[in-house]
Order: structure tokens, then C-alpha cells, then sequence
């Protein structure tokens, strides 16, 4: 089940930091593992977001922890996320999950969302895809790394020491990376560790009995199968990417505007799921509703609903407008599981 060790992971070059060649392996009971706390300044489930878990499945298929589908084919770290980059403009602090020493850092590279880019340029940051980043060693094997990190944010140098809480930069999008995040994996010898999981071997789905994260970070890291990322109203028919870049972040819009539109991030749908969009005026009437059941896995989505300004409107009526977007999962001899967020924007009256 194991592969090569990564060269960086054992002192190589930078140019491949996050070409982690080792799979996910149980690496035994380890009592010099270290413990994690969270390593970003956010609110899980308020402000910030676990988008992609480690793939557990050592074949072609993903598999998260809990043989959930929240990851991707060969995807070696917890992905956390804050909404889009006006948050990340705004600084969010990365931090030390534990005590260690810095054992290699990247700054100066650019945040841009590889969505846009052409597939050339992509394949041109493959061997920089962590984007800016910081290794931190804690001895005995174990080593952490925090990729994606805004340019010019990285504060620590090899060679320093650090203890857990830290601040090592911010989060950014910078590397291989659709949507500002922080990657943050485990290694023991070269190979990935979940840190859900721990180091001992785990059979079935149950709960973990060795995690390596602190009981306050594995309390604030409850495992969300379904996660809304972003959600909010525009004025014209939107994109993902434009919604990751920031660019639809109004709280308000004119009662000119060509139209209303409401528009929802989300990760982690599979078959049979139901999303929801509802829009509401002022008077408390739908004025767009968008219900779908999904038909196949999609751990990225992006979905809009909306109105145009008619002619015979001329104005939208002034007050607050609010989106709600429901995602529900229902299967049989399951529990039930439900996210909910709504988001409010006013409109104005134009001069």
C-alpha cells in the first residue's frame, strides 16, 4: 500500500512539496504521535468549512473516514475553507497545530483560482501545487504541512521554532486551489496520516478511537457531510468562480437592478440529495424558488435561481430580500441529515 516517500518529506526540494508519493497507511500505534490542535483561526461551522477530507480508499475510489464521500480520488489532507477571498483579503491566521520546528518554507507565490486558468498554466503549477506554504517537523517522523497560503503572508523561517498556536501566514489561493483554503496534512515517515483517524489501524466506519487532534479541535471538527460554502444574491446570472474571487459579495443592490439572483457554494452532494434555493421579498412572497434532486456524486456545486426586472415592474420594491438554501440527505436506516443557511441583502431605492 505504500509508495515512494515524497523527497521533500525527507529533506529534498520544494519544487515538489505537495507530490506526497505515500498513501494513506495505518502506521501502528504510535505513543510518540503528536497531538493537533486547529490550525486556522475560524469558527468550524460559522465562518470556516471542511471541504475535502483524506481519501482513505487506497484503490481508485475516494472514501473519507467515515465512508463518506467528502474527499477526492488520492486527496492526502483536510481541506478547511473560508467563504471566498474577500474573507481571506480580510486575514485568516494559519497556525502551528503543535510544537516543531520549521522544517522548510514557499512564499511568493500568487493567490489566483486555477478554475480560470488554461490547462497549460495549470500543468505548470504541478510541482508547486501546495502554492505557499510551511513544513513544520515534531520529531520522531511526524511532520505537518499548510499549503495554499496567501503571497507574501508566510512568517516563519526554517529553522524556527514553533509552538502550537503559532502564526505561520494566512490563508490564501495560491498553488493548485479553486477556492481559498488551507491544506493541511500529516505525515508519519513519509506517509499520510488522517488526523481523524489517527496512526492505529481502523476497521469499518465507526469513530476513531486514537484521532490525533485535541479534544477541544475534534469537538469544534464534527464531521459535516454536506457543507453550503457561500451563498448570496446577485444581480446578473453568476459564477462559481466569480462567488470564490469575492466578487459577489453585495449586501445591498439598487431597485434598478437588471435582475435578482440568488446563488448557492456547496460541497459534498451525492445521488438522491435535495437541494434548495428560496428567494423572499420584503412582503414575505417567493419571488424565486429552485428544488432539485441531485442524480449523481458532485462534491462541487454551484446553483442559481432568480427574477429579471421586467418592464412592467420598472423597480423592485425596496426592503430586505433573503435567500434560503436548504441542502437534505435521506436514506434508508440512516439518519436524516439537514444544513440550512440564509443570507439577507437590501434593496435600495435608485435616485
Amino acid at each position: 500500500m505504500t509508495r515512494a516517500v515524497a523527497p521533500w518529506a525527507r529533506g529534498g526540494s520544494l519544487a515538489v512539496l505537495l507530490l506526497l508519493a505515500g498513501g494513506v497507511v495505518p502506521v501502528g500505534a504510535a505513543p510518540d504521535a503528536p497531538t493537533f490542535a486547529l490550525p486556522i483561526a475560524c469558527d468550524p461551522g460559522r465562518d470556516c468549512w471542511i471541504t475535502k477530507h483524506v481519501d482513505v480508499d487506497p484503490g481508485p475510489g475516494d472514501q473519507d473516514h467515515t465512508c463518506g464521500r467528502l474527499t477526492q480520488n488520492d486527496h492526502k489532507g483536510t481541506d478547511i475553507g473560508v467563504r471566498d477571498m474577500t474573507v481571506a483579503r480580510a486575514g485568516v491566521a494559519v497556525l502551528a497545530a503543535a510544537d516543531g520546528i520549521v522544517f522548510a518554507t514557499r512564499d511568493g507565490m500568487r493567490d489566483i483560482n486555477v478554475a480560470r486558468l488554461s490547462e497549460p498554466d495549470r500543468e505548470a503549477l504541478s510541482t508547486t501545487a501546495c502554492g505557499n506554504a510551511v513544513v513544520l517537523d515534531h520529531g520522531a517522523g511526524w511532520r505537518t504541512i499548510y499549503c495554499h497560503m496567501a503571497r507574501g503572508s508566510v512568517a516563519v523561517a526554517k529553522g524556527d521554532r514553533v509552538r502550537a498556536g503559532d502564526r505561520l501566514g494566512l490563508v490564501g489561493m495560491s498553488g493548485l486551489a479553486e477556492h481559498p483554503h488551507l491544506h493541511f496534512g500529516v505525515l508519519k515517515d513519509g506517509a499520510v496520516v488522517d488526523p481523524f483517524l489517527g496512526p492505529a489501524p481502523v476497521d469499518g466506519c465507526g469513530p476513531a478511537t486514537d484521532p490525533l487532534w485535541t479534544s477541544a479541535a475534534h469537538a469544534a471538527l464534527p464531521y459535516r457531510p454536506l457543507v453550503i460554502n457561500n451563498l448570496g444574491i446577485a444581480d446578473h446570472p453568476p459564477e462559481r468562480n466569480d462567488s470564490r474571487d469575492g466578487l459577489l459579495a453585495d449586501r445591498w443592490l439598487p431597485d434598478t437592478a437588471p435582475a435578482l439572483v440568488a446563488w448557492a457554494d456547496v460541497f459534498g452532494l451525492e445521488p438522491g440529495d435535495t437541494l434548495d434555493l428560496r428567494l423572499v421579498g420584503p412582503d414575505g412572497q417567493d419571488l424565486a424558488v429552485h428544488r432539485q434532486t441531485m442524480e449523481q456524486e458532485t462534491l462541487q456545486y454551484f446553483a442559481f435561481t432568480g427574477r429579471r426586472l421586467t418592464a412592467d415592474r420598472g423597480r423592485w420594491t425596496p426592503g430586505p430580500y433573503t435567500l434560503s438554501v436548504t441542502l437534505d440527505r435521506v436514506r434508508a436506516g440512516a439518519a436524516p441529515v439537514r444544513t440550512s443557511e440564509r443570507v439577507t441583502v437590501e434593496v435600495r431605492p435608485s435616485p
